[in-house]
């Protein structure tokens, strides 16, 4: 009998419209949509059993189509509200794909079921496609909103960069058995496996096949000695240990299950840097929409999750124009809130928030500091494009910004710059500097943001009248892990950073940048990123830490 390594999706052949694809009839690496199926009752997982609701929430039913509706080809894994983990062999470059999450029938439809289409794939640049099994087989799809997390529906965790494997693991499908089967089970299957160190998996691909194939270190192996295994259909699907994924279904040798080959698997924790840097929730720092301003700088769409400007990011019209459920401030609340606008070729319009410090210096975020154009602050403002006796506008003559922050899309530290005024700030009811803390001073309990910035990451326009919330400081161990939760990831939040929680889907957004962070009459914080969309999940919002940065304002003042 000739056996065939193969690639687990589904048969190409199956779907109206799918492409031609060649029969492999030799054991070199091949899709399994390239071999024969054979009919069978037999509908479960190979050797495997029908799981039971939320039993597995993180699983997908990766669905193509072609001309005819998508239908299942593959299965995948939630790994934050925006982000779905695949094999790249599950990926075709033409037709469409939809995500379906909370499913236990895979043809139903249910009030835990969530379908979601799709609105980027970042497949590994290093995958080469084609019909061959190779190492990179893993992609990243981005949907267009997010998933709702419920019982039925949560994120699974990645594995640190190199971490090891071993022991019993628990693969998930809807793939068929034994490389007889006609039709993919309806109920969602499971088998308890058993990690193969890979010298002993090579040992049994040799035996089985006369070659290890191509069998490297960024693969991990399960046992097919008791004849489990996965199977067409099972590709891009969750191998899981302990709660943590550890793989993702690629290839094997069919007919599945009747030999002792293995299964073999995209080794998670070999990409888990690649994943972490390539997530496309958009972490953003929280200027404006670039594109909304006349004359305003080109700038280039993010498309994969790394830190990045909120102004890269796509704005869903809606008529909320409130600071994340905050409310509209009155006059003179608070009289150290700044606008920051900014022109190039046209009128200087909002880009930022900020605060005065001084009578010739206001404070912001490094990132809402462009090096061209021109950079005006206006003062005494309760409606943004209000011009009363109480406003007072001056122009920039100097500007200082942190000499380590490094500049362009990306999120880090340092994000603080000072603004000297052209002529002082004359202090008036509306019009007052507000205090910094000293060198190293922790900040803890309430706190107050405000700001002109969008809402929600929906918002086509910012709000006319000053917005405010009250907000909660996080701790930064608790921030973490509410970015872990949500990203994937806690990068690249550090010390120098304070966080406000999101649990009550309070925050920031877009325009809200440079604004104050205030404690008791002190700014303990500077707006600097956040996660895009703004306001529909437990996500943080990120600040500067000013007490991190006290002396560093002192002594440019």
């Amino acid at each position: 009998m000739k056996f065939l390594v193969v690639l687990l999706s589904l048969v190409c052949a199956l779907a109206l419209g799918a492409p031609n694809v060649q029969k492999v009839n030799s054991p070199r690496p091949a899709y399994v949509k390239d071999i024969e199926i054979l009919p069978s009752d037999d509908t479960r997982i190979i050797r495997g059993q029908n799981a039971v609701r939320n039993q597995f929430p993180y699983q997908v039913s990766l669905r193509w189509g072609y001309i005819s509706s998508p239908s299942h080809i593959c299965g995948g894994s939630i790994i934050s509200s925006l982000v779905v983990l695949t094999a790249a062999h599950c990926i075709q470059d033409y037709g469409s794909y939809t995500i379906v999450a909370g499913l236990l029938d895979r043809a139903e439809s249910t009030s835990s079921t969530q379908s979601r289409s799709v609105s980027n794939i970042v497949v590994h640049e290093n995958w080469p496609g084609g019909s061959s099994p190779a190492p990179w087989d893993l992609s990243l799809i981005v949907v267009e909103t997010p998933f709702t997390v419920t019982s039925s529906v949560q994120p699974i965790e990645l594995p640190s960069q190199g971490a090891p494997t071993s022991g019993d693991v628990v693969v998930s499908g809807w793939g068929r058995t034994s490389g007889i089967i006609s039709t993919i089970p309806s109920t969602l299957q499971y088998a308890d496996l058993e990690v193969l160190p890979n010298e002993e998996c090579a040992e049994d691909l040799i035996s089985v096949m006369g070659s290890s194939g191509v069998l490297d270190e960024t693969q991990i192996c399960t046992s097919g000695r008791q004849r489990k295994a996965v199977c067409s259909g099972d590709s891009g699907g969750p191998l899981v240990k302990d709660g943590v994924q550890v793989g993702i279904v690629s290839w094997a040798v069919t007919p599945c299950g009747i030999t002792i080959a293995p299964s073999v698997y995209t080794r998670v924790s070999s990409y888990s840097n690649w994943i972490y840097n390539n997530l496309h929730l958009l972490v953003v720092l929280l200027g404006s929409v670039c594109a909304l301003v006349v004359g305003a700088p080109s700038v280039q769409k993010i498309d994969s999750p790394h830190p990045a400007y909120i102004k890269d990011v796509e704005i869903l019209p809606s008529d909320d124009t409130r600071i994340i459920r905050g409310q509209a401030a009155v006059r003179d609340q608070f009289p150290y809130q700044i606008s920051l606008r900014w022109g190039f070729l046209s009128t200087a319009s909002h880009i930022c928030g900020a605060s005065i410090i001084s009578s010739l210096v206001v404070l912001t975020a490094a990132h809402c500091i462009q090096d061209y154009g021109t950079h005006t602050v206006v003062a005494g403002l309760l409606n943004r494009v209000e011009t009363t006796s109480a406003t007072q506008s001056r122009s920039a003559s100097n500007i200082v910004v942190h000499e380590n922050w490094p500049g362009g899309s990306v999120v880090s530290p340092w994000d603080v710059a000072l603004i000297i005024v052209s002529s002082p700030f004359v202090f008036t009811t509306s019009v007052q500097p507000i205090e910094l803390p000293s060198q190293g001073a922790p900040t803890s309990g309430d706190v107050v943001i405000s700001g002109w910035g969008r809402t929600s990451g929906i918002i086509s326009g910012a709000p006319s009248v000053l917005q405010y919330v009250d907000l909660e400081v996080l701790p930064n161990e608790e921030c973490a892990e509410d970015l872990v939760s949500v990203l994937g990831t806690s990068n690249p939040l550090d010390e120098t950073m304070i966080c406000t929680s999101g649990r009550q889907y309070a925050g920031v957004c877009s325009g809200d940048s440079g604004g104050p962070l205030v404690k008791d009459g002190v700014q303990v914080g500077i707006v600097s990123w956040g996660v895009s969309p703004c306001g529909i999940t437990i996500a943080p919002s990120v600040f500067t830490r000013v007490s991190s940065y006290s002396n560093w304002i002192y002594n440019n003042l």
